[in-house]
């Protein structure tokens, strides 16, 4: 009778005798899982990394973010009736500018006129095409009156929707007019706003904008635009120490970018070249030189800065030109400001009464019928109590990208502040509309819940699907056409858009659906591949074996006898695919880790607000439950690259294997 110990024994002598061939083929299915195993280990490292960074900022809250949905037709093209309206008040304003041109003696011509309320096209048949002119103030009240008349998506209506579902809290935002919000007021505006250093009003400087077009600086707050929450939703961003109530100074606690710090405290950006410490390092400075301190800022309307402009420029003709005969100075000359935002005055006016007279009617024209603002800018205090992320447009897959993308938590990019703290006509307040102005198609809603299942279920229960949702932010559908998958959203009764907001559980568990949804596939394929690479060896050694194993049969050896030698061999080889696996896929991963860790590391910190800097990022870690499944695979594909040649050649008749061979 064989012994389970004699089955070892043959197993291992077949192991000396073909050792370089099944060499190769252990190292070639062993690379096959070492990918398996390189995926594992990081999505491991990261998912442990995510779980110990998202314990800070809001990940240890469950809060989903809603957004109203509505027919992006009627907002952005106009209802019919809407059209309509505004097609005769289009009439009716242009025979009006005739007849007030005419009186005031300017010039005025309709077919080029870009403020009227409707835009009139010709289509490819030749017949007109109407369309609203968003920054015309009465299309804007029209849409805004419409948008209004909008049922069931107010605060009101999600608040009682969510706190239906057991949501422990409900918070606002506004969108962002400057970063895919509406904000039709604001955003026509175009105001600047530059930092005052040692009492000077800064230069807007358009190299701050790199070659790759990222905005950086103070000029973010334009670019990026400026977001307001409720404080309890900003509060795990604030760096220790620091409070989101308003100063006793007028100050407004805000969250800014990092560069923007930078430029305040007037450092100089860090290369796209930095390395990870250089990084952390200016991270941990500007934590300890701007937190808390109070800055000014001047803001300047679109009217204002123009004349800045133009009072910097003719300042300079003046100068070039001086003395030059021929050259006669500009009429009317305007002073730039001594003090640092100051209004901009008229130095010398040596118009003629009739020039002053024109130019009186061309401002009385503008102000009757046209957007005219007077020239406005004010110092406004800001108190950086926090930082975003600056926005990024690096190619490629990075540590950085990947933290400032997939893993992405919190606030993002941009500036932040509490919607306490925006009084009424402040800067901030003309830059985006304060939360009592806004329209709810110009907010996000928020509902807090108590436990991760909580919220999926608001989520699946309330929201509209991502077939819907999911093409919401794409632009209007044609002209003349209703969305139907808005009409489709409403009859089930569903009208927000809904996605998971701080807590990064989600994205965890996306993150490990994603992968295995892909495993699927893979796993298989390997499976497949690894079991016809081993089948090729097995088969062969089982093939050269038929007269010992007709010996061992004519000897009284069972047909089990024979089949547990070679499968015996075919643990061995699993055992040996799968510590070179680990070696290969493990060793890898924690190549990749520490390439990846100091970069995503950095970033991490940043995205979550850690209090600690110094918080590693790791990619590598190690998952009994993934090393089971990889073990399993192994075996799995040993066995079946033994039982096919094995039950083939267990059925032979030993005699005539031993008459074969002689």
């Amino acid at each position: 009778m064989m012994t389970l110990r004699d089955s070892v024994r043959l197993a291992g002598a077949k192991l000396k005798t073909h050792r370089v061939r099944t060499g190769i083929v252990v190292a070639i299915a062993s690379l096959l899982f070492a990918g398996i195993v390189l995926v594992l280990t990081m999505l491991t490292g990261a998912v442990r990394s995510m779980q110990s960074f998202g314990a800070e900022g809001l990940g240890s809250r469950y809060i989903v973010q809603a957004r109203p949905i509505f027919d992006q037709q009627s907002i952005f093209m106009g209802t019919a009736d809407i059209l309509n309206d505004l097609k005769t008040r289009t009439t009716q304003l242009k025979n009006d500018k005739k007849a007030t041109a005419k009186r005031l003696n300017v010039p005025y011509d309709p077919t080029t006129d870009q403020s009227l309320p409707v835009f009139e096209a010709k289509n490819g048949s030749g017949g007109s095409e109407y369309f609203l002119n968003t920054a015309n103030p009465e299309a804007r009240e029209a849409i805004n009156t419409y948008a209004r008349s909008l049922q069931h998506i107010s605060f009101s209506d999600f608040s009682s929707v969510a706190k239906q579902n057991n949501a422990k809290g409900v918070y606002r935002s506004s969108t962002n007019p400057m970063n895919g919000g509406f904000g039709f007021g604001a955003m026509y505006e175009q105001p600047t706003v530059v930092p005052i250093i040692d009492g000077k009003e800064q230069v807007v400087d358009q190299a701050k904008v790199s070659s790759a077009g990222e905005p950086r600086g103070v000029a973010t707050l334009m670019s990026l635009g400026l977001s307001y929450f409720d404080a309890d939703l900003l509060l795990p961003f604030v760096l220790p120490g620091q409070s989101l109530a308003s100063g006793k100074d007028g100050s407004v606690p805000v969250i800014a970018p990092v560069s923007a710090a930078e430029q305040i405290l007037s450092m100089p950006s860090l290369p796209a070249t930095a390395t990870a410490q250089q990084r952390l390092d200016r991270l941990v400075e500007l934590r300890k030189d701007i937190a808390g301190k109070t800055f000014e800022l001047c803001y300047r309307n679109r009217p204002s800065g123009d004349l800045l402009q133009q009072a910097k420029e003719q300042e300079k003709e003046i100068a070039f030109n001086k003395g030059k005969t021929g050259y006669t100075a500009p009429a009317l000359q305007y002073a730039v400001p001594s003090d640092a935002c100051g209004a901009i005055t008229i130095k010398k006016d040596t118009r003629s009464a009739d020039e002053k007279k024109t130019a009186n009617n061309e401002l009385e024209f503008k102000r009757t019928y046209e957007v005219y603002n007077d020239p406005d800018q004010q110092i406004m205090k800001i108190r950086i109590v926090g930082f975003s992320q600056d926005l990024s447009f690096e190619p490629g897959f990075s540590a950085r990208s990947i933290v400032e993308g997939v893993f992405r938590t919190g606030l993002g990019s941009g500036w932040f502040a509490p919607a306490e703290a925006i009084s009424e006509g402040s800067a901030l307040d003309k830059i985006n509309p304060k939360m009592s102005k806004l329209l709810d198609i110009e907010q996000f809603y928020y509902a807090e819940f108590s436990d991760l299942a909580s919220a999926k279920r608001f989520t699946q229960r309330v929201g509209c699907s991502s077939e819907v949702s999911s093409v919401l932010n794409f632009g209007p559908p044609e002209p003349g056409q209703q969305d139907p998958r808005v009409v489709d959203c409403f009859k089930r009764g569903t009208y927000f858009d809904i996605s998971p907001f701080g807590n990064n559980a989600g994205a965890i568990e996306d993150l490990r659906q994603g992968v295995w949804k892909a495993m699927r596939y893979v796993a298989p394929v390997v499976l497949v591949l690894a079991a016809l690479v081993l089948m090729g060896i097995v088969g062969k050694i089982i093939a050269d074996s038929r007269r010992e194993t007709a010996v061992f049969r004519a000897l009284g050896a069972t047909r089990f006898a024979i089949a547990q030698i070679y499968l015996t061999y075919s643990l061995f080889i699993a055992v040996f695919i799968m510590m070179l696996a680990f070696v290969f896929g493990s060793g890898a991963a924690l190549l990749l880790s520490n390439k990846l860790t100091p970069e995503a590391s950095v970033s991490a910190v940043l995205a979550y607000n850690a209090q600690d800097v110094h918080k590693q990022f790791t990619f590598y870690g190690v998952d009994i439950t993934y090393v089971a499944i990889v073990l399993g695979l192994v075996v799995l594909s040993a066995l079946l690259s033994t039982i096919l040649p094995l039950l083939t050649n267990i059925r032979r008749n030993p005699i005539r294997d031993m008459r074969d061979e002689n």
